[in-house]
């Protein structure tokens, strides 16, 4: 006869046998409608938003992560700026083109002939950039004589401020694209293994001194920044709830107001969840029990993006697995919470959509960012931001400066000091992030390593496959890298911005 201990050991052994094939079998369902889903959108995104073209795209951005892509075949509609992707074991899946959302997915059960988007409002893209149109249509970036953030000229070396290190400056960036390439920072053929970087910029006191692109890149090259997006959104997001003198104590719950009020906000009034804030989603200290973090293999992430229609609704059913306020957890769904309660700010969804155009993008000449939204219509401010290297710089600038451009306020400053703020666990652990950004304050933030000493005031968002925007307000430094590593993942964050700050003043 089995002892009760033992008795229970095998019952909790069963128990997480049970509950791992379930957790393996969804994710297994999933799969399917979630790659082609990914494929779907980022042929849509390279061809119609970065203008690349689709052999190079189908190539270098799908089957240079899995031989697993090739049994996918993609077809691109031209005239409809519709691309389908199709697997032989699932459904295909659709991405639409649209000017003031970008390429949206369509559900897995629904074709283009059927599908309608939501939202009623059909803004065009110039609409979106208010007094930026004209610019938009006639040249997406200022003129090269001008130097850069009011147009496209790089600093000459021979003008850089005493104290950069040129030598050690090239190395770094040369390093970031490929072992042993450290001879320039202009563009150029790479030697060793290529690490998919595409692009890497710096800027010193307000002025862009160096960039490198990979070839088939250049300043004008629209990219995904993935996580990136998180950072640029909870800026955009706090700016709208700072302008109508919003506590961020304040309840999700008591912010979702326009009707039809989505069913989850009755749900969570009637639960713990109704002490959810909004500081709790831009810190990620909600408590909610979800995994959409960038571990995407065992994680919820790839629904999230490219299978769920609503993100924002994913996030709100689920339920709490800690209280408010007690236990951090890195989540893209909690931000695209944190989007579907910003649109709630808005009369409508017209203003919704271009709020970040008028309000940030285009008072900083970033004329080629541009937001993707979700098939309900929210913004995917946890992954999908599109701009080119230049425009992303000029947003980390922005950022560094705390909402002023030139002599222009933006948004209302006071954003930097909360997102560099320290929050603390229940359990009297420091978290590594602050509101919607990491802090390089925490070294596991950015797996630093013995003699990699980062700033203390820095500020970094990063992106799956070695995405970087790093701003060191002290030292007036941003530093930019983009790209596409998988496989070959880059070195770690700290590394590369170690290297960068070390050849600075």
């Amino acid at each position: 006869m089995r002892s009760p201990s033992r008795l229970l050991g095998i019952t909790v052994l069963m128990t997480v046998f049970v509950a791992a094939t379930v957790a393996a079998t969804a994710l297994h369902r999933q799969w399917p409608a979630a790659l082609a889903g990914f494929a779907a959108r980022t042929v849509c995104g390279g061809v119609f938003i970065a203008g690349r073209p689709i052999d190079e795209v189908v190539q270098q951005d799908l089957q240079s992560l899995s031989v697993a892509m090739r049994l996918i075949e993609i077809s691109a509609d031209p005239d409809t700026q519709r691309v389908t992707a199709t697997l032989p074991i699932a459904r295909s899946r659709h991405a639409l083109y649209r000017p003031e959302r970008g390429c949206t997915l369509l559900p897995p059960q629904e074709v283009p002939e059927v599908a309608v988007l939501a939202g009623s409002t059909r803004p065009q893209r110039e609409d979106l950039l208010g007094g930026a149109a004209a610019a938009l249509r006639s040249e997406r970036l200022q003129p090269l004589e001008v130097p850069w953030p009011l147009g496209a000229g790089a600093l000459p070396p021979a003008q850089w401020p005493d104290g950069v290190n040129a030598d050690a400056l090239n190395a770094a960036i040369g390093l970031a694209f490929a072992s042993g390439s450290a001879s320039s920072v202009r563009p150029g053929t790479e030697s060793g293994k290529s690490k998919g970087t595409r692009a890497v910029l710096v800027a010193l006191d307000g002025q862009l001194i160096a960039e490198r692109y990979a070839p088939g890149f250049d300043a004008r090259t629209q990219q995904l920044g993935w996580s990136l997006a998180k950072t640029v959104f909870g800026a955009l997001a706090w700016a709208r709830f700072q302008s109508q003198a919003t506590d961020l104590r304040t309840p999700v719950v008591d912010l979702v107001s326009r009707v039809p009020r989505p069913r989850w906000v009755g749900e969570w009034k009637r639960d713990g969840r109704r002490a959810i804030s909004l500081d709790h989603l831009f810190t990620m200290f909600d408590g909610l029990d979800h995994s959409a973090d960038d571990a995407w293999l065992m994680s919820e992430l790839p629904r999230l993006l490219w299978v769920v229609d609503d993100a924002g609704r994913f996030a709100g059913q689920r339920g709490l697995a800690h209280a408010p306020g007690e236990h951090w957890r890195y989540s893209s769904a909690v931000t695209n919470l944190l989007s579907r309660v910003l649109r709630d700010q808005f009369a409508s969804d017209e203003d919704y959509l271009a709020y970040a155009g008028k309000t940030l993008f285009a008072p900083i000449g970033a004329l080629s960012a541009l937001f993707e939204t979700d098939g309900a219509g929210n913004l995917l401010g946890s992954s999908y931001l599109w701009a080119s290297p230049h425009d992303w710089l000029r947003m980390g600038q922005l950022l560094l400066q705390d909402g002023r451009w030139g002599d222009r306020t933006i948004f209302p400053g006071g954003w930097l000091e909360y997102a560099t703020a320290y929050r603390v666990e229940a359990d009297g652990r420091r978290s590594p992030y602050g509101a919607q950004a990491w802090l390089t304050g925490e070294s596991s933030a950015l797996r630093c390593g013995a003699g990699e000493q980062l700033p203390e005031d820095g500020l970094v968002a990063t992106g799956v496959w070695g995405q970087i925007l790093a701003i060191f307000p002290k030292r007036q430094i941003v530093i930019l890298r983009l790209g596409w590593s998988a496989p070959a993942e880059p070195a770690a964050p700290c590394t590369f911005l170690a290297g960068v700050l070390g050849a600075l003043p």
